[in-house]
């Protein structure tokens, strides 16, 4: 994934100074205020998504759907569903035309379903979900700061180290050793640690060290699954406290637990249906069902009930 400019990076800076405190506060918004900011961010994207992209277009106007009649989430459930089978191939397809595609930040999905997608994003969706990542961040270490250091052990850089300087965050391949990015987090000397538990558990496996000198505060697991059991592990020997975030390429922050471990949606980056695993009709509570997400913030490629 390509890095910002410095110019696109105090764009980005300035959406970040102008949303800081709507973003900040959105998740103690009343429940209504909520759901009404989210059917309003729908019709405009559906809106959007019918005019300036030709996948939705064909697919719309294919059933019939006009999306000046989307005006409530019953209705919005009308819609088709989509899968990564009926886009891989086709991302040119699903790119709003309003925009220049080199002005596009491109990531690639990881490819754990046999099946690699383009995902392309636009410069003001980075610093929304920058800013949803720093809010998440503060709710679980309060004492974090624009001065802290956070270590990224992903598979692809994230196009964006720091917010001109503040909330600095240092990336290092997933595919590196176990000891090299354990150098690596040591030498950086972060607040806040991301990291795949699989490669968590190869660290601790690999290096003899008392891991509680890293002086980490918070650590998020994220991208693969891993047991609660798993995460109580980790806390004992990093001593502090460790989390699991739930998030994607496609739809980005979907969800993560609070300091009582209880999943919490992140519901002004996605819009998220629990539907029966043999149609599209939302299940009863308790019941299995499959996610199926609708991105809010990314407006160049918009992925709507994926």
């Amino acid at each position: 994934m390509k890095k910002i400019s410095f110019c696109k990076n105090i764009q980005m800076s300035y959406q970040w100074l102008r949303h800081r405190n709507k973003i900040c506060n959105f998740p103690y918004l009343p429940y209504e205020t909520i759901r009404n900011f989210q059917i309003e961010k729908i019709k405009k994207i559906v809106s959007d998504a019918y005019n300036y992209i030709p996948f939705y277009k064909e697919l719309y106007s294919s059933v019939e759907v006009d999306p000046k009649n989307i005006n409530s989430f019953s209705d919005f459930e009308k819609l088709p569903t989509i899968s990564k089978s009926d886009i891989v191939g086709k991302e040119s397809l699903l790119i709003d035309k309003r925009y220049d595609n080199k002005d596009l930040i491109c990531s690639k999905t990881s490819g754990t379903s046999g099946m690699f997608l383009d995902i392309f994003c636009d410069m003001d969706m980075f610093a929304t979900e920058e800013l949803q990542v720093i809010r998440m961040i503060k709710e679980l270490y309060p004492n974090y700061n624009s001065f802290s250091r956070e270590v990224l052990v992903y598979t692809s850089k994230y196009p964006v180290a720091s917010m001109l300087g503040f909330y600095r965050a240092y990336y290092v391949n997933n595919l590196k050793s176990a000891e090299y990015i354990f150098n690596f987090i040591l030498d950086k000397k972060p607040s806040v640690l991301a990291i795949y538990p699989s490669i968590l558990n190869e660290i601790i496996k690999t290096i003899k060290f008392d891991f509680n000198k890293l002086n980490l505060k918070l650590i998020i697991t994220n991208s693969e699954q891993s047991t609660q059991q798993e995460r109580a592990l980790f806390s004992k020997l990093f001593g502090c406290m460790v989390i699991d975030e739930f998030s994607s390429e496609e739809l980005q922050s979907i969800a993560y637990q609070c300091e009582h471990y209880n999943y919490h949606e992140v519901s002004d980056c996605t819009v998220i249906e629990i539907l029966s695993l043999d149609s599209d009709k939302p299940v009863c509570i308790g019941e299995v069902g499959e996610i199926t997400g609708t991105c809010l913030i990314n407006k160049a490629m918009p992925l709507i009930r994926y």
